[in-house]
Protein backbone atom coordinates (compact mmCIF):
# COMPACT_ATOMS: atom_id res chain seq x y z
CA UNK A 1 0.00 0.00 0.00
CA UNK A 2 2.89 2.40 0.66
CA UNK A 3 4.09 2.11 -2.93
CA UNK A 4 0.57 2.79 -4.23
CA UNK A 5 0.34 5.87 -2.04
CA UNK A 6 3.66 7.22 -3.27
CA UNK A 7 2.66 6.59 -6.89
CA UNK A 8 -0.77 8.24 -6.49
CA UNK A 9 0.60 11.23 -4.59
CA UNK A 10 3.41 11.66 -7.11
CA UNK A 11 0.91 11.50 -9.95
CA UNK A 12 -1.18 14.21 -8.26
CA UNK A 13 1.91 16.40 -7.93
CA UNK A 14 2.75 15.75 -11.57
CA UNK A 15 -0.78 16.63 -12.65
CA UNK A 16 -0.60 19.82 -10.60
CA UNK A 17 2.68 20.76 -12.23
CA UNK A 18 1.36 19.99 -15.71
CA UNK A 19 -1.85 21.93 -15.05
CA UNK A 20 0.18 24.88 -13.82
CA UNK A 21 2.25 24.88 -17.01
CA UNK A 22 -0.68 24.31 -19.36
CA UNK A 23 -3.36 26.42 -17.68
CA UNK A 24 -1.40 28.82 -15.48
CA UNK A 25 -2.70 27.37 -12.20
CA UNK A 26 -3.23 24.07 -10.48
CA UNK A 27 -0.03 23.37 -8.58
CA UNK A 28 -1.66 24.06 -5.21
CA UNK A 29 -4.58 21.82 -6.13
CA UNK A 30 -2.15 19.08 -7.12
CA UNK A 31 -0.48 19.38 -3.73
CA UNK A 32 -3.88 19.31 -1.99
CA UNK A 33 -4.82 16.19 -3.96
CA UNK A 34 -1.50 14.51 -3.11
CA UNK A 35 -2.00 15.19 0.59
CA UNK A 36 -5.56 13.90 0.48
CA UNK A 37 -4.48 10.76 -1.39
CA UNK A 38 -1.98 10.06 1.39
CA UNK A 39 -4.56 10.73 4.11
CA UNK A 40 -7.07 8.50 2.34
CA UNK A 41 -4.55 5.66 2.20
CA UNK A 42 -3.78 6.17 5.89
CA UNK A 43 -7.47 6.09 6.78
CA UNK A 44 -7.93 2.78 4.97
CA UNK A 45 -4.72 1.28 6.33
CA UNK A 46 -5.55 2.04 9.96
CA UNK A 47 -9.18 0.93 10.00
CA UNK A 48 -10.14 -2.32 11.66
CA UNK A 49 -10.21 -5.20 9.17
CA UNK A 50 -13.27 -6.66 10.87
CA UNK A 51 -15.24 -3.49 10.22
CA UNK A 52 -14.81 -2.17 6.67
CA UNK A 53 -16.80 1.03 7.14
CA UNK A 54 -19.83 2.49 5.42
CA UNK A 55 -20.79 0.79 2.16
CA UNK A 56 -20.39 3.97 0.11
CA UNK A 57 -16.77 4.35 1.25
CA UNK A 58 -16.03 0.69 0.62
CA UNK A 59 -17.38 1.01 -2.95
CA UNK A 60 -15.31 4.17 -3.53
CA UNK A 61 -12.14 2.60 -2.16
CA UNK A 62 -10.79 1.19 -5.41
CA UNK A 63 -8.55 2.42 -8.20
CA UNK A 64 -11.34 3.06 -10.71
CA UNK A 65 -11.69 6.70 -9.68
CA UNK A 66 -7.96 7.27 -9.95
CA UNK A 67 -7.85 5.78 -13.44
CA UNK A 68 -10.81 7.93 -14.45
CA UNK A 69 -8.93 10.96 -13.11
CA UNK A 70 -5.84 10.09 -15.14
CA UNK A 71 -7.86 9.54 -18.31
CA UNK A 72 -9.82 12.74 -17.82
CA UNK A 73 -6.64 14.66 -17.12
CA UNK A 74 -5.00 13.39 -20.32
CA UNK A 75 -8.09 14.24 -22.37
CA UNK A 76 -8.36 17.75 -20.90
CA UNK A 77 -4.65 18.35 -21.35
CA UNK A 78 -5.08 17.79 -25.08
CA UNK A 79 -8.58 19.19 -25.64
CA UNK A 80 -9.17 21.89 -23.01
CA UNK A 81 -6.18 22.65 -20.76
CA UNK A 82 -8.06 25.48 -19.04
CA UNK A 83 -10.26 22.82 -17.37
CA UNK A 84 -7.37 21.09 -15.62
CA UNK A 85 -7.52 23.13 -12.39
CA UNK A 86 -11.23 22.35 -12.07
CA UNK A 87 -10.55 18.64 -12.47
CA UNK A 88 -7.83 18.81 -9.82
CA UNK A 89 -10.23 20.65 -7.53
CA UNK A 90 -12.76 17.83 -7.90
CA UNK A 91 -10.03 15.25 -7.22
CA UNK A 92 -8.81 17.08 -4.11
CA UNK A 93 -12.30 17.66 -2.73
CA UNK A 94 -13.39 14.10 -3.44
CA UNK A 95 -10.39 12.48 -1.85
CA UNK A 96 -10.57 14.76 1.19
CA UNK A 97 -14.25 13.81 1.53
CA UNK A 98 -13.21 10.15 1.38
CA UNK A 99 -10.75 10.24 4.28
CA UNK A 100 -12.98 12.58 6.28
CA UNK A 101 -15.81 10.09 5.78
CA UNK A 102 -13.64 7.37 7.30
CA UNK A 103 -12.73 9.68 10.17
CA UNK A 104 -16.37 10.59 10.76
CA UNK A 105 -17.32 6.91 10.81
CA UNK A 106 -14.73 6.27 13.53
CA UNK A 107 -15.77 9.29 15.57
CA UNK A 108 -19.43 8.34 15.27
CA UNK A 109 -18.65 4.77 16.36
CA UNK A 110 -16.67 6.08 19.35
CA UNK A 111 -19.47 8.46 20.36
CA UNK A 112 -22.05 5.68 20.14
CA UNK A 113 -19.88 3.46 22.32
CA UNK A 114 -19.38 6.21 24.92
CA UNK A 115 -23.02 7.29 24.88
CA UNK A 116 -24.13 3.66 25.01
CA UNK A 117 -21.98 3.07 28.08
CA UNK A 118 -23.16 6.30 29.70
CA UNK A 119 -26.81 5.40 29.09
CA UNK A 120 -26.31 1.84 30.32
CA UNK A 121 -24.36 2.83 33.47
CA UNK A 122 -27.16 4.74 35.25
CA UNK A 123 -29.57 1.91 34.52
CA UNK A 124 -27.21 -0.54 36.20
CA UNK A 125 -26.69 1.86 39.10
CA UNK A 126 -30.43 2.39 39.48
CA UNK A 127 -31.02 -1.36 39.54
CA UNK A 128 -28.44 -1.87 42.30
CA UNK A 129 -29.85 1.10 44.22
CA UNK A 130 -33.33 -0.42 44.06
CA UNK A 131 -31.99 -3.71 45.37
CA UNK A 132 -30.46 -1.92 48.34
CA UNK A 133 -33.82 -0.39 49.42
Amino acid sequence: MAVDTVVHASAALGMGTAANRAAGSGLGLGIAAAVSFALSARAVKTRARSEPGPAVLVRLGNRDGFYALLGSFAALLVLAPAGLPALLLVAALGSHAYWLGHLWHRVEKFIRAVVGEAVAAPADGEASERRMR
